[in-house]
């Protein structure tokens, strides 16, 4: 919709889905910036700032986690995406993602 997505069929779901590019990815930049902070303050919510949510395509970002540690256990991020930007449908308004108690994705 915005231009810089790339879709790949992923054969798993039987339709084209967004190509996910880690190096380049705005939301990852954004994220390590709050998640940062919020393992200095655990358990408060820690809200991007205007020069974190210039990149993404978003209007309002946050991050909390459960613990001091370096990696994220138990943290918590929303992104409430702009309109125009709305991945998929105009009802995806938001996503939230959560790490799970082992701190990562595998």
């Amino acid at each position: 919709q915005n231009g810089e997505y790339v879709m790949e069929m992923d054969e798993s779901v039987g339709r084209k889905v967004h190509k996910y590019n880690i190096p380049d990815c705005k939301y990852k930049k954004m994220h390590e910036k709050t998640f940062s902070r919020a393992k200095m303050h655990p358990h408060e919510v820690q809200v991007a700032g205007p020069d974190e949510l210039s990149q993404p395509p978003v209007l309002f970002s946050a991050c909390r986690t459960y613990s001091a540690s370096a990696k994220p256990f138990g943290a918590a991020f929303l992104n409430v995406f702009q309109p125009d930007y709305r991945p998929l449908s105009d009802k995806n308004v938001a996503l939230l993602y959560c790490v799970g108690a082992l701190g990562r994705n595998k």
